[in-house]
């Protein structure tokens, strides 16, 4: 099991699942670490990525393209935050859009709320044990979406390397006891999720194979969706191949 946190701010978003469902710090500190400049590598990486076969049911109308031209991988960890570029309704979908949040500056254009982990005095990321989230070491911070709504969702470009069942974990902290979401591939919904949340915007529980997802190897267009419950922030998601499941007929 991947230790959650490691995220965009350390230059390497990987892939895994974390659903934090919190409200984000408003504005930059001193002490928000500065958003990776983008490599400029976008064009040579979509070549690359139109080399790759698609998955069953790619969907062929699809206008957005991975963020900085780099399909996110699976089995690992997806960073939610990397969302496909291409904008609203394409992209993605949020109720309210990019305002002074403390992530502001991860990505250009129009976005959703863009915030990081302990992102001021005042609001403290932690998990539900009082340990700090994402991690003990105070220079390591997470990017996420914030100030999410129900119906909300992102698209992300992903390579899935083997065909086979994942299993799906998340670390999540939402303002209610019970959250929503489900994952959608090439149009095709696998998981809807309904589990228990923490009832603070920053306080954060580590959940293992919340669900399962089977999947088709190849480029796929993956999609979160957040259910019913309100003020949910989210950072990333990680997919583990499961050997045992994968090999049962």
């Amino acid at each position: 099991m991947l230790m959650p946190g490691s995220s965009s701010i350390l230059l390497g978003s990987s892939l895994v699942l974390a659903l934090a469902f919190a409200a984000c710090a408003v504005g930059q500190t001193a002490t928000t670490p500065p958003a990776p400049a983008a490599p400029p590598t976008t064009q040579a990486g979509l070549a690359i990525i139109a080399t790759l076969p698609k998955a069953p049911g790619f969907p062929a109308d699809y206008k957005g393209t991975a963020f900085n031209g780099i399909a996110q991988e699976i089995p690992g960890r997806v960073e939610l935050e990397n969302f496909d570029d291409g904008g609203l309704n394409v992209a993605f979908n949020t109720q309210h859009h990019e305002g002074d949040s403390s992530g502001k500056d991860y990505r250009p254009g129009v976005k959703p709320q863009i915030c990081v982990t302990n992102g001021s005095p005042s609001e403290q990321d932690k998990f539900v044990d009082g340990k700090r989230y994402p991690s003990d070491d105070p220079k390591q911070n997470s990017y996420y979406i914030g100030y999410a709504r129900p119906g909300d969702w992102v698209n992300c470009t992903v390579y899935v390397k083997k065909a086979g069942v994942y299993q799906v974990n998340t670390a999540a902290a939402n303002e209610t006891k019970k959250m929503t979401f489900s994952l959608t591939f090439n149009g095709v919904k696998k998981a809807d999720v309904t589990s228990d949340g923490t009832g603070s915007y920053h306080t954060w529980k580590l959940h293992e194979n919340i669900c399962t997802v089977k999947l088709d190897a190849g480029l796929q267009v993956m999609k979160f969706q957040i259910g019913t419950e309100p003020h949910m922030n989210y950072d990333y998601m990680e997919f583990v191949y499961d050997e045992k499941a994968s090999a049962t007929p």
